[in-house]
C-alpha cells in the first residue's frame, strides 16, 4: 500500500463517513502522504454551510490535508479533480441512501467504480475499530495480454501489502467456469457426456497451470496466503466465499472496454461487487483512460 501517497477522500454529506476518514487518515500516516478531501455537489453550498464541513473535517484529520468543494456533475468534477492532482487512490463509503448491498447501482460510487483514473477504497461502514481480518484478493490468470497480466501482479502486490499492514489472513482466489458448459450440458446440444468431461477437465488443467504459474512469480509475497481453486461462476462463486469465511475485503480488478463511450466495469464484476457486504478495493488497469479525459 505504499504506492497510495496522494490519497483521494471523497466525502458523503449525507452519512458521517467516519469510517472512510480513519481508513484514509491512517493510509496516509503510514505512507507519510497526505490527504485530498473532496465534497462534490450538484450546486454551490452556503459558505456558512462550508465553513461548518471545513471545521468539523478539521478536527477529524489529523494529517496533512487539504479541502476542496466542487460543484457541478460531482463524477465530472471528481474525474478531472483526481486526474489534476495526480491522485493515487480514492477512499469513500457506499452511497447512503442505498445501504450496503447493490448500493452501486447508479449511484455516485459506481460512476467513481467505473469512470475515476485510479483505485477505488470503498469502506464498509462500522467495521469493528476499522480492522479487517480477512483479505480476499481475486485474480483471472488466464492472462491474453500484458495489461491482464500487470493487473494480476498488481492485484497481489496490493493485496498482499494491505494484509501485511492490517496483520490479516489473505486469500488468494480463482473461480473458474468454461463458457457454455451449461449449454453443452443442455437439451439442445447432444455431445457426448465424455467430449464434455474432456473439454471442461481440459479448461480446468489450464487454469490450474495459470494459477500456479501466477502463485510461483509471487512466492515470496504470497507465502502466508491461502490459495483456492473454486468451480463455478464468478459471480455466484466470489460473494458465497466472501459469506462463508467472514471476509472482511475484497480485492478485485475492473476491466477497461475501449470503443465504447465511458469506462465498463464488466458484467461479472459488477454483479459480484453488487452482493458484497464487505469493503472492496478496486484496481484499475493500466490502460484504463476516463471518458473525461
Amino acid at each position: 500500500m505504499h504506492r497510495f501517497k496522494r490519497i483521494g477522500l471523497v466525502i458523503d454529506l449525507g452519512s458521517h463517513s467516519i469510517d472512510a476518514i480513519q481508513s484514509a487518515s491512517e493510509l496516509a500516516q503510514k505512507n507519510n502522504g497526505c490527504i485530498f478531501v473532496i465534497v462534490a455537489t450538484q450546486d454551490p453550498l452556503n459558505k456558512d454551510y462550508q465553513s461548518q464541513i471545513e471545521e468539523k473535517l478539521t478536527a477529524s484529520i489529523k494529517v496533512s490535508h487539504s479541502i476542496v468543494f466542487l460543484t457541478g456533475v460531482p463524477i465530472h468534477r471528481i474525474s478531472a479533480y483526481v486526474k489534476a492532482n495526480s491522485i493515487d487512490i480514492i477512499v469513500t463509503e457506499p452511497d447512503h441512501t442505498t445501504g450496503l448491498k447493490r448500493f452501486f447501482y447508479g449511484s455516485l460510487t459506481m460512476s467513481m467504480l467505473r469512470k475515476t483514473p485510479c483505485p477505488i477504497w470503498i469502506v464498509k461502514p462500522d467495521t469493528l475499530n476499522n480492522v479487517y481480518k480477512k483479505v480476499l484478493i481475486c485474480v483471472d490468470p488466464i492472462s491474453d495480454n500484458e495489461d491482464k497480466l500487470r493487473l494480476n501482479q498488481k492485484l497481489i502486490e496490493v493485496g498482499t501489502s494491505f494484509a501485511k499492514r492490517s496483520m490479516a489472513e489473505c486469500h488468494l482466489l480463482t473461480a473458474w467456469y468454461y463458457y457454455g458448459e451449461s449449454s453443452i450440458n443442455g437439451p439442445f446440444i447432444n455431445m457426448p457426456e465424455k467430449e464434455v468431461k474432456k473439454l471442461i477437465t481440459g479448461y480446468k488443467t489450464k487454469i490450474a497451470h495459470a494459477f500456479e504459474k501466477l502463485q510461483k512469480l509471487n512466492t515470496d509475497i504470497l507465502k502466508d496466503s491461502k490459495t483456492h481453486l473454486i468451480h463455478g461462476q464468478p459471480q455466484k462463486i466470489i460473494p458465497e466465499f466472501v459469506v462463508a469465511n467472514n471476509i472482511d475485503i475484497v480485492i478485485m480488478g475492473t476491466v477497461a472496454r475501449t470503443g465504447l463511450q465511458g469506462f465498463i466495469i464488466g458484467n461479472t464484476a459488477e454483479s459480484i461487487i453488487n452482493q458484497l457486504d464487505c469493503s472492496l478495493l478496486a484496481i484499475k488497469p493500466d490502460n484504463f483512460e476516463s471518458p473525461f479525459d
